[in-house]
């Protein structure tokens, strides 16, 4: 049997245990837990700043619900009117000052950049590695 790389299940800088106690992102973690640009937990949808499991933090960066949350019962935003969103949902977090990030915080229009190669997302980082074909 082989092991799996070190690396393979790492978290970084930003990376986040889901606060639902009922959550394997919370039971299992570290070894699972939820990536620095996601606000949700995408397994159950528990925000990142909620104190209840369900609660849910509103997809809108410029929200003042981005950081508290939204009770889970809610299908909307009470402040700015986004909808809750789905599991697995991409999203956004606060900016991380994590130097090997390239993502800007705001989402890439058009998603492609110049000679084909697609566009940072937030989130998005360089590998440390010098080596490694993502460096």
């Amino acid at each position: 049997r082989m092991a799996a790389s070190p690396s393979a299940s790492a978290s970084r800088v930003g990376d986040w245990q889901c606060p639902n106690p009922e959550c394997i992102n919370h039971t299992q973690f570290p070894s699972t837990f939820v990536f620095a640009c996601k606000v949700n937990c995408p397994k159950c949808g528990t925000g990142k700043s909620a104190t209840r499991p369900g609660d849910w933090c509103c997809p809108n960066p410029q929200c003042v619900n981005h950081q508290n949350t939204v009770y889970g019962s809610k299908p909307q935003c009470s402040r700015c009117g986004a909808p809750r969103p789905p599991l697995n949902a991409k999203g956004m977090s606060a900016g991380n000052e994590h130097p090997h990030l390239v993502g800007s915080g705001v989402p890439a229009v058009g998603g492609m950049g110049p000679g084909g190669v697609p566009l940072p997302r937030p989130g998005d980082w360089h590998c440390p590695n010098a080596d490694c074909k993502n460096h």
